[in-house]
């Protein structure tokens, strides 16, 4: 973790700074999280669109190691409920920021300027007519064939706009980030459907 927070042991009394212990060296109890900690502080990261995905799998494995619930089974059970909290936050805290359109919104939010609804951005007609064209494509797919090319053209396009996110991120560009992350809910939404048919037309075959 990284700015300096010392609290005392929820047990013992004696000072522990939550940015580097989890334990108490005292009495060797877990602590409590830390109630402002956001999800880049909890796995020792930059708050940034773009991060090290290796390095948040292996902090989240080790934070996961260590705070497991299976390992407090024996202990009191304040430490289940700190542990049981701990694991539950881990998960989503893993899922959000191993996720680049849920990192980039969550990175939004904490930033103060959240896109709750991609229908808070005003769109132009040419991409939501775009959008409206692809998904009569979808709409028209008579197998995975049709799709696999669908899926292809979207992939390019979700590149595109994620490293567009990545640069105005790194310019503290809000307003344009909110757009770009507005336009890559309505792609992500598209992948998803395409993922849909094809488990679809998959069934249909057996």
């Amino acid at each position: 973790m990284c700015d300096s927070d010392s609290v005392s042991c929820w047990k013992c009394g004696v000072i522990v700074d939550l940015n580097k212990d989890l334990f108490c060296d005292y009495c060797e109890v877990v602590q409590k999280p830390k109630g402002d900690a956001d999800y880049f502080t909890i796995f020792g990261m930059e708050k940034s669109f773009e991060i090290d995905t290796r390095e948040l799998t292996k902090n989240f494995r080790l934070l996961q190691m260590q705070l497991h619930p299976d390992r407090f089974s024996q202990k009191s059970e304040d430490e289940k409920q700190i542990s049981a909290h701990y694991s539950s936050l881990l998960n989503q805290a893993y899922k959000t920021l191993g996720s680049p359109l849920e990192r980039g919104l969550y990175l939004l939010e904490i930033q103060g300027h959240p896109l709750s609804d991609e229908g808070e951005i005003i769109m132009k007609p040419e991409f939501l007519s775009e959008i409206m064209e692809i998904n009569e494509e979808i709409h028209e797919a008579e197998d995975n064939n049709d799709l696999e090319r669908i899926k292809k053209t979207n992939e390019i396009m979700l590149g595109k706009l994620f490293g567009r996110a990545a640069d105005r991120f790194r310019n503290n560009d809000w307003v344009a980030a909110r757009e770009c992350l507005a336009q890559l809910k309505y792609y992500s939404k598209i992948q998803d459907r395409i993922k849909e048919l094809e488990q679809e037309f998959e069934e249909e075959k057996n």
